[in-house]
């Protein structure tokens, strides 16, 4: 087993703010923990991905996230897909 392969999940908090300058004077706030580590953007909405990064032991670290968004897809019917995945 390789634990730089695992793919894992930040908690995170959603707030909801009162402020006159947002449309109906709500605001929602999602906020999760600062991770420490190099950050490393693997994918996006459009369809991008990045196909390595420096220093990586071998392909397989960027596969792993390339992967998971896949799998998503492929578990959904084509109908949701788990993207903009980031972190360290």
């Amino acid at each position: 087993e390789r634990p730089d392969l695992r793919v894992a999940f930040a908690p995170c908090t959603i707030y909801k703010v009162f402020d006159h300058n947002y449309d109906a004077g709500i605001a929602w706030i999602l906020a999760e923990p600062r991770l420490e580590g190099q950050y490393v953007k693997w994918n996006n909405n459009a369809g991008k991905f990045r196909a390595a990064i420096e220093d990586a032991e071998d392909d397989l670290v960027a596969q792993v996230p390339q992967a998971f968004s896949h799998f998503t897809y492929s578990q959904h019917d084509g109908k949701e897909v788990f993207c903009d995945l980031q972190g360290v």
